[in-house]
């Protein structure tokens, strides 16, 4: 079972980004062509595109030619940028995150300091880790 798990929106968010990055030649590929690629749903695909762009990570263009493209260059797309775009902030854990008041809180290893260190540090991992990365260890 996995530690880490991204949400199926940025994981697929993610994916989407990629896609688009090989097919980088600075013009707009069509949602139909990404979600006929990918596998996703095109409605799916769709929000995802719609909110990525609205963070800057994307261009669109609307019409015949129109589409999605990389909004900056792959070395200045972080996984932490595209995470956040589509999920908000990151939280490693669901208490972090969760309006209620924990009722283990006072017991608990993962609150205050762990909690603190562990998002720091997974987050600067994730800053420092780009899109470019992401396709490199793809190739290999």
């Amino acid at each position: 079972k996995a530690m880490f798990n991204l949400s199926s929106k940025s994981d697929y968010g993610l994916l989407l980004l990629s896609l688009l990055a090989k097919k980088q030649k600075n013009q707009f590929i069509s949602l139909s062509e990404i979600a006929g690629e990918s596998g996703l749903p095109h409605a799916f695909v769709s929000k995802i595109a719609s909110q990525l762009a609205k963070a800057g990570l994307l261009k669109s263009k609307e019409g015949a030619m129109g589409g999605y493209k990389l909004g900056k260059r792959p070395q200045d797309i972080s996984v932490a940028l595209a995470i956040e775009a589509l999920d908000g902030p990151w939280q490693p854990t669901k208490c972090e995150y969760n309006d209620e008041v924990c009722s283990h809180r006072d017991i608990c290893p993962m609150t205050d300091n762990w909690q603190k260190n562990l998002k720091e540090k997974m987050w600067k991992v994730m800053e420092n880790f780009t899109l470019k990365d992401l396709l490199s260890s793809n190739l290999s």
